[in-house]
């Protein structure tokens, strides 16, 4: 059992390809992000709050709002917290 656990992590640690990932190595670019949802990690600005928080009152889903706003659903739920308007 122990080293099912060991040989486990230690695949963790390799790429599919072979070579040895660093520690911060990412498994995406901000592009592939982008091709996905065209604003993500792009910053918020005043207009775009005043908006998200207009339509989430008016009771748009995360769903609905993630896509009209081009961000994932984790993007829109992390804004709406730091807006005050869900925990």
């Amino acid at each position: 059992m122990m080293l099912r656990f060991a040989h486990s992590k230690i695949e963790e640690r390799y790429h599919p390809d072979g070579y040895k990932k660093s520690n911060n190595e990412k498994a995406y670019t901000l592009e592939e992000k982008r091709e996905e949802n065209r604003n993500a990690y792009l910053p918020w600005d005043d207009e775009a709050d005043a908006l998200l928080i207009r339509m989430y009152d008016e009771g748009r889903t995360i769903k609905i709002l993630s896509e009209m706003f081009e961000r994932t659903q984790g993007a829109i739920r992390s804004r709406l917290k730091k807006l005050g308007k869900i925990d």
